[in-house]
């Protein structure tokens, strides 16, 4: 398992990052105190259960499952939150939609080429890492697969997708200490990159658009390709 301890000052963008979104929304309905709610939401699971303590204990459980499903609900719920708060406050929220929707989908494209990976928040986050931890998540590897020269190109194949294939963003973060010197990237669905949160998450675990041509062009750039084949069509 590859699990680097977060520094503070990291803990506090990836708290930042969980949260902005729903106090931006409680601010705009007029509710201050659900922000604050908001983002007690982050950083109390943190401080309930610290990287390095024990997980034989429910405390432990607890923290976790409810910081996972308040990162999952917050992602794949984003665009009605950005709804939200283009209705109760579109003088603020308008033209921030319009300049993401912009930076995004024209002038920021790296999941049409190699992605955008963020080593420390992949192998580092506090929700990844607990996680791992809970699962005790292992890579078995091939040590033939391990010594093959970087030149020669691997197709990984991970079979099934599940429903959010959750495991595949975490195995991100430990794929670099299984590979140091391979480079890989994963295809995902061109949707999640429309998302808000969803495609920063993508793009930070090294996923690139699933397209034919963005995956060939991947391959001559010299990386590794995963696939997991399933989820949406």
């Amino acid at each position: 398992e590859s699990c680097r301890l977060a520094n503070v000052n990291l803990q506090l963008v990836a708290v930042a990052f969980v949260s902005a979104l729903p106090v931006a929304c409680c601010l705009a309905v007029g509710k201050p105190w659900c922000a604050f709610v908001c983002i007690g939401a982050t950083v109390v699971p943190r401080l309930m259960w610290r990287q390095g303590d024990s997980t034989q204990n429910l405390l432990f459980v607890v923290a976790l499952g409810f910081y996972w499903n308040l990162v999952f609900l917050t992602s794949f719920a984003s665009p009605i939150l950005v709804l939200m708060g283009c209705w109760f406050s579109p003088r603020c929220f308008l033209p921030l939609v319009l300049l993401y929707t912009l930076w995004a989908r024209a002038i920021s494209r790296p999941d049409l080429r190699s992605g955008q990976a963020w080593r420390w928040f992949a192998e580092s986050e506090w929700g990844y890492h607990a996680f791992r931890r809970f699962l005790r998540l292992r890579l078995h590897v091939p040590a033939a697969l391990r010594e093959r020269p970087r030149e020669h190109l691997v197709l990984f194949a991970v079979h099934p997708h599940g429903v959010a294939s959750d495991f595949r963003v975490l195995m991100d973060g430990m794929l670099y200490a299984a590979f140091p010197n391979r480079e890989v990237l994963t295809l995902a669905a061109s949707v999640l990159f429309q998302l808000p949160l969803v495609r920063e998450l993508a793009l930070w675990t090294r996923c690139i658009d699933a397209s034919k041509a963005v995956a060939l062009r991947a391959f001559k750039k010299g990386h590794s390709v995963m696939v997991l084949p399933g989820g949406t069509m």
